[in-house]
């Protein structure tokens, strides 16, 4: 599997390629993230971290109220998303 197998938007598969990234390791195919979006993020949009989700064993997607600080901006709906996560 490679990065741009994952459904990835354009821009972040040029930043991986510009800094050599072309494989994801085996503990990013097998870990259980939980892709948490702010609904606005312009570095990590929410439709790239849907698709990392999708693609990852056990992948988990939430989205909160704000950019790409959603933790700082939103800090109480990103402490739920995460917690609602945590206790799955």
């Amino acid at each position: 599997m490679t990065f741009e197998t994952l459904g990835l938007s354009p821009a972040l598969l040029r930043a991986l390629a510009e800094n050599s990234y072309t494989t994801p390791t085996p503990i990013q195919l097998e870990s259980i993230p939980l892709a948490l979006a702010g609904h606005d993020d312009p570095v990590c949009p929410p439709q790239d971290l849907q698709a990392i989700a999708a693609q990852a064993p056990r992948g988990s997607y939430a989205q909160v109220h704000g950019r790409h600080l959603c933790n700082l901006e939103s800090p109480y709906a990103f402490n739920d998303a995460l917690l609602r996560f945590l206790l799955q």
